[in-house]
């Protein structure tokens, strides 16, 4: 009764009072799919079996778009696949393996980056290679170990380890705890209410949230040098292939009875300018209009963000609300 009293006058009467200027939406990722046998591991926001609209993108959409506030504007329901640095080609594997009428791809310079992706492909021999029943914790120590000497061989960064292999050791164990132990079982269960309890509205009652929001200001510049480097050293002309692939397969799909559109999350205007400079923001455009999909694009107005690359809490349910008005008033969903 106590914790229920205390979540209660949290929610309603102090969490209102805490500035957010420096929060991102207050979501978790969603659980681990593969959006192909090779492609993977990404995240899934929502129900994807049950959903009408298919979102395609990286962390931008995932921090950018709060699919309730859509939802109340279109029409049915919005999922959203996502992974960090995502390549928007792999991306485009799930529209083989999920039939959503209506689809979302989010452009980006990054998403056409021809090598950002690596660390997506390949890593696994298959998925979750030791998830049989009966493994046991050891087993799963021991698929870790080997997984983490192919990134070596591979030359994968450290931060890419933590971003793609950790989830799914993490999901493997959580699959392990449901036949043992017991305890383990039920905390699993637990754990997965109380996300859901989250999901529903609950604001993340958590210290490292507050670390990364309202106790440090936000620094727009922070993504700045690693998207410089990122992007730089690679011919344009290999991100423009790497588009007119994204559009024929995007036609493809449409001649197929889907309805595509085409979107771009804003950024910090230092970022946007080092991005122009590697992908001219006009060929998104041109790309579009030739191939007679729908743009929505307002990385040329001024959202505030976190770090530079991702929106902050109140310019990502701004971005949402002029997106779902977009969506129901202009193309008719």
């Amino acid at each position: 009764m106590l914790v229920t009293a205390f979540l209660l006058i949290w929610q309603y009467a102090i969490s209102p009072q805490l500035p957010q200027e420096a929060n991102r939406i207050d979501h978790h990722r969603g659980p681990i799919i593969w959006v192909a046998p090779d492609v993977g591991p990404v995240y899934c926001r929502q129900d994807l079996d049950e959903a009408s609209t298919l979102m395609i993108g990286d962390s931008r959409v995932w921090l950018g778009v709060d699919p309730r506030i859509v939802d109340r504007k279109v029409s049915g329901s919005l999922a959203v696949i996502w992974a960090a640095s995502a390549r928007t080609l792999d991306m485009l594997q799930a529209l083989e393996h999920y039939d959503t009428p209506r689809v979302v791809v989010a452009l980006s310079a990054l998403g056409l980056h021809p090598h950002i992706s690596a660390p997506q492909t390949g890593i696994f021999d298959r998925p979750f290679p030791d998830l049989e029943a009966g493994r046991s914790e050891e087993q799963i120590a021991a698929w870790h170990d080997r997984q983490v000497v192919r990134l070596g061989e591979m030359d994968i960064e450290e931060d890419q380890f933590n971003k793609f292999l950790r989830p799914v050791e993490n999901l493997m164990r959580k699959e392990f705890a449901k036949t043992y132990p017991t305890t383990a079982n039920f905390d699993a269960y637990w754990n997965n209410e109380i996300s859901n309890l989250r999901e529903e509205g609950i604001r993340t009652i958590s210290t490292l949230t507050w670390r990364g929001s309202w106790f440090i200001n936000q620094s727009p510049e922070t993504s700045n040098r690693s998207y410089r480097d990122v992007l730089g050293g690679v011919d344009e002309s290999e991100r423009r292939k790497n588009l007119d692939r994204v559009m024929a397969a995007l036609i493809a799909a449409r001649e197929a009875g889907r309805e595509i559109v085409c979107i771009r999350v804003p950024i910090s205007p230092a970022l946007r300018t080092i991005e122009d400079r590697e992908m001219p923001p006009e060929l998104f455009t041109q790309a579009c209009e030739q191939a007679s999909i729908p743009f929505f694009d307002l990385t040329r107005e001024d959202f505030s963000t976190k770090d530079g690359s991702h929106l902050n809490r109140p310019a990502a349910h701004e971005f949402s609300h002029r997106l779902a008005d977009w969506l129901k008033n202009d193309v008719g969903w």
